[in-house]
């Protein structure tokens, strides 16, 4: 006999009672011998498909009635229906972890959405992979692990052909297999759900079938899948991972940890007296510091584990297991005393959070994101962004299709803002496991791939990665409500639509339930709610004074529509974005990607909402030129990527530039000196303030070098412009590199006249202001009657590395050595004309006189080698 049939689990079952079903009984166990037989050889397959993972053959499947039993007790209730099927989950729970599992093979497993969903998510290019590469055991196992639940399920009717026509089950006894196949793959592919969402197998409640009739067995589900979970997270000894084959395995990283430490661990015992289960092993050397960890971390699941099916089982009138937590895991010196750690002492010294409350707090609002209320709409318009590209990413919107709804109303005197996209919608896991995790975005998880299969390998970009951008909706009110209706009902959920409510604030704990008829939605897609704290404080613009890096002036609180300030927040959204501000009509405040075909004007008013209504809040921005300039910039296969005009300097305003980077659409940061919107890639940063443009170097420069011929046409390029037209890139011919007097001098005019004389003086800009403590003359008289001598050249300094974006030197990180400096462009020109010349730096010369008075400076000397050297001053 099998040791797994003397476990007491199976002896409950199967032993001889003489009931008259004694016969029913040999016929489950003469099924079960055969459904064993034929998994065993299936799952012999996984250890050469997926060597890192430990044991998960034959032995593995008969440990789990093993440990089962312990958990479970001597006196657990069970019939031989219900211990068949835990019986066939123990089988299939983990088959699906190979190849063989699919009658397709590896070209089933290839063609799948999670292979390409893996391929996507880790960068992989599917299309070239190599068979046996790295690379291709990786997405082997990502694909595996997503789906080997769902493939556990379809097992008990998987079938192979012979090549005879005949077809071969894995359970191979026809009446068993129609009764209680579904049961089996049910409980098997649950091993992966949350726990609370196991509660509705209590409803399933099988009774026996014709074959195994009048035996009184129902089988009840919850206790068999509950029985499964607790058996397969608590054998962790060292049947699951042999020492000589870990060593033998020249394992590293993660897998060498999980090995090691299972490899060290006993057999699990219950304390009947307390309820508890012990874990004991051989002792952890410090060198086996992390595998203690991975020990301890492991048993903290199991606990639970069981703590969770203690709760199902009281909760459903069910008889409890014996064991219902683990001995000693409170703390790692008290498990420690159970599992040793030798020549060290496990404590518990990690970093932590002591406050999560307080780190949302700052992290998810107004610490993160300033005093700008406005950027945490932006982040609820976001996430609505990704939900409705995710749902035409998985074919069940159009291209052109979803839509966006902001609305501000009234209620009982309480200001109300809503937020509603007809996107994905979300289950009961993602509402209440992901969306609630601080830090954890779904996008960013492999539970995308559980979720949404496919979704990722269709080349969806979602703009949200880093999980914390709902946690700014605090910063407008604590009262919050999301009402969703998700477009398919997730398999774990009774229902597809559920109301997430938090009633105070991030002190008070989230609820879930059912929406009220107000409440549910009527179509598929979430809407966010929250009670406004200061609805003018969102819908105004605050300044004071001179600001001399946003260059304001004026100061007082501006109010702005819901139109304006959305519009604002997702000015190149690809999608109907619709505005409504209490009962008053809805307003189309964005048509998908019209910001490439309005005209200029409206786009450069939809960037900066109060532009139209204080240009002389931009004090050096002629608005009007910047509008007639703009133009488009272009990828290399003819697409929109941008639509602006060079502005010139300081062209901000209330925190909302005339230049704009959107991601995805939406507000990505700030772009100084341009007019109109450039697409970027994700912002850098938590508070995803400044984004690259996406612009390619070509398409930067050829847009550049039209942007100099608009301003040369209209006679409004001066050198500040050219300096900047020469970081991006553009032609130097027909720029301005230097002055000389009020004339500013470009490239072919510098080389007419260094030909013609035999030294330059070269200053800054800068310093060739006015300086009491050196000038012998008033100020009043330097700016009326100053005059520059021949003979001397007046340098921009030209423009800082991150003059355009403020974090990140752009666009030198793109163009490299074709991103160019005045002073660079006036030295190589020098050399062509001067080859051989010689310079002398911070030399004290006359460049100027004041009614007859010397204006000496410190400047830069170049002249020709043998010829005329000017005489210096003192």
């Amino acid at each position: 006999m099998s040791d797994y049939k003397k476990t007491s689990l199976w002896k409950k079952a199967f032993d001889q009672k003489n009931d008259g079903f004694d016969d029913k009984r040999a016929l489950l166990e003469c099924a079960y011998d055969a459904f064993r037989e034929r998994v065993a050889i299936l799952l012999a397959h996984i250890r050469s498909e997926i060597p890192s993972l430990t044991i998960h053959d034959i032995t593995h499947v008969d440990s789990l009635w093993r440990v089962g039993s312990e958990i479970a007790g001597a006196d657990y209730e069970i019939n031989a229906a219900e211990a068949f099927v835990l019986g066939g989950a123990f089988l299939l729970h983990d088959a699906a972890h190979c190849r063989a599992a699919f009658s397709g093979g590896i070209e089933e497993i290839q063609s799948m959405p999670e292979w390409k969903d893996a391929a996507a998510q880790f960068g992989i290019d599917s299309s070239t992979v190599k068979m046996g590469s790295a690379d291709f055991q990786r997405l082997l196992f990502e694909t595996l692990r997503v789906f080997h639940p769902r493939q556990a399920r379809r097992l008990p009717f998987a079938k192979w052909d012979d090549g005879s026509g005949n077809n071969m089950y894995l359970l191979p006894h026809d009446d068993i297999r129609e009764a209680y196949g579904d049961l089996i793959g049910q409980a098997a592919e649950s091993h992966w759900f949350n726990p609370e969402q196991l509660e509705e197998f209590y409803r399933v409640n099988r009774s026996v079938p014709i074959c195994l009739s009048p035996a009184p067995w129902n089988v009840n589900l919850l206790k068999i899948a509950l029985l499964l979970r607790v058996a397969d997270a608590a054998h962790i000894d060292q049947f699951r991972a042999p020492r000589l084959l870990m060593l033998m395995s020249g394992l590293s990283g993660v897998s060498k940890d999980h090995w090691s430490f299972q490899a060290r661990m006993h057999i699990p015992r219950c304390e009947v007296n307390t309820s508890q289960l012990s874990f004991t092993s051989n002792p952890f050397p410090i060198s086996a510091q992390a595998a203690w960890w991975l020990a301890y971390e492991t048993a903290m699941m199991v606990d639970r584990e069981l703590l969770a099916a203690d709760h199902l089982l009281r909760e459903n009138n069910l008889q409890c297991f014996a064991a219902r937590e683990v001995a000693r895991v409170r703390t790692p010196e008290s498990f420690a005393i159970l599992v040793p750690a030798e020549g060290w002492q496990p404590v518990d010294a990690s970093l932590k959070i002591g406050d999560v409350r307080s780190v949302m707090k700052k992290f998810g609002g107004e610490e993160l994101y300033g005093k700008k209320p406005h950027l945490a709409l932006r982040e609820i318009l976001q996430n609505a962004r990704d939900a409705v590209i995710a749902r035409r990413g998985i074919g069940d919107l159009e291209v052109n299709e979803g839509s966006i709804l902001v609305h501000l109303e009234n209620v009982n005197g309480e200001d109300w803002l809503h937020v509603s996209d007809t996107g994905v919608g979300m289950s009961r896991y993602v509402l209440t496991q992901v969306l609630l995790d601080f830090g954890r975005s779904l996008w960013k998880d492999a539970g995308v791939r559980r979720e949404w299969p496919g979704l990722l390998s269709k080349q969806f970009n979602p703009v949200g990665r880093f999980g914390i951008g709902f946690f700014s909706i605090f910063m407008l009110g604590d009262h919050i409500k999301v009402a969703t209706k998700r477009i398919i009902r997730a398999q774990q959920d009774s229902h597809n639509d559920f109301l997430l409510e938090i009633a105070e604030g991030l002190d008070s704990r989230p609820i879930i339930r059912a929406p009220s008829e107000a409440e549910r939605l009527l179509k598929h897609g979430t809407r966010v709610s929250v009670r406004l704290k200061d609805k003018k404080g969102l819908l105004s613009i605050i300044f004071g004074g001179f600001d001399i890096f946003s260059l304001r002036q004026g100061s007082g609180r501006e109010s702005l529509t819901l139109h304006e300030l959305v519009g604002a927040l997702v000015p190149a959204l690809d999608i109907d974005v619709y505005t409504q501000e209490g009962n008053e009509s809805r307003v189309k405040t964005i048509s998908a990607g019209d910001w490439k075909t309005i005209s200029s004007r409206e786009l450069v008013d939809r960037i900066s909402p109060h532009a139209a209504k204080n240009p002389s809040h931009y004090r050096y921005v002629n608005i009007p030129l910047s509008v007639e300039n703009m133009e488009e910039m272009f990828d290399q296969h003819g697409n929109v990527v941008g639509r602006a005009a060079l502005s010139g300097i300081g062209s901000r305003a209330f925190g909302l530039n005339a230049g704009v980077i959107s991601t995805g659409g939406v507000l990505g940061g700030e772009i100084s000196n341009f007019a109109g919107i450039i697409e970027g890639d994700v912002p850098l940063g938590l508070d995803r303030s400044c984004a690259k443009p996406l612009v390619s170097k070509d398409a930067l420069i050829n847009w550049a070098t039209s942007q100099a011929k608009k301003l040369i046409k209209n006679g409004r390029l001066g050198l500040s412009d050219s300096a900047m037209l020469m970081e991006m890139g553009a032609e130097i011919e027909g720029l301005y590199i230097v002055s000389k007097g009020k004339v500013n001098l470009r490239r072919s005019e510098v080389a007419e006249i260094l030909r013609g004389i035999d030294f330059i003086f070269i200053a800054s800009r800068r310093d060739c202001e006015y300086k009491a403590d050196v000038d012998l003359v008033l100020k009043t008289q330097y700016e009326a009657d100053f005059i520059f001598l021949d003979n001397v050249f007046i340098l921009n300094e030209g423009i800082a590395p991150n003059s355009f974006i403020t974090k990140i030197q752009w666009p030198r990180s793109l163009l490299g050595e074709e991103s160019r400096q005045p002073n660079a462009v006036l030295e190589s020109l020098i050399n062509e004309v001067w080859p051989d010349c010689a310079v002398e730096e911070d030399v004290m010369a006359s460049i100027g006189v004041v009614n007859g008075f010397p204006i000496n400076r410190e400047v830069t000397l170049v002249y020709k080698v043998g010829g005329k050297r000017p005489s210096l001053s003192s």
